[in-house]
């Protein structure tokens, strides 16, 4: 198979999964006379994919200095550091930094609820 050289095979399944039932719909409306692709996506793995790992400590605080320390002369990404600090410390991703607002956390600080991502 031409896909699992270029993508992963639980992404394979998937996508022979759509192509059947684009096949079934195309069968059942008179399009196409057969569908060559049914059950063929059960002949491969259906297990998800290991989680992605989080950054180790060490990590984490080595891009945050690069981010504080960056001086390159038009390329400077510094004002970025307060982000990506409240990304890399809290586990929130873009998107839903992206969607905040203060009406979600609490007069206190202490507690921030994600309403809506981008």
């Amino acid at each position: 198979m031409q896909l699992l050289q270029v993508t992963t095979e639980s992404q394979t399944r998937r996508a022979l999964m759509q192509l059947q039932a684009a096949c079934r719909w195309g069968v059942k409306r008179g399009l196409i006379s057969s569908n060559s692709l049914d059950g063929m996506y059960r002949e491969l793995d259906g297990t998800k994919s290991n989680p992605p790992m989080a950054f180790s400590i060490e990590e984490r605080d080595r891009i945050i200095a690069a981010f504080e320390t960056d001086s390159r002369p038009g390329l400077n990404y510094r004002h970025y550091t307060p982000l990506v600090k409240f990304l890399l410390w809290t586990g929130c991703r873009p998107c839903e930094a992206v969607g905040l607002r203060w009406g979600y956390v609490t007069d206190d600080c202490s507690r921030t609820i994600f309403k809506r991502a981008f």
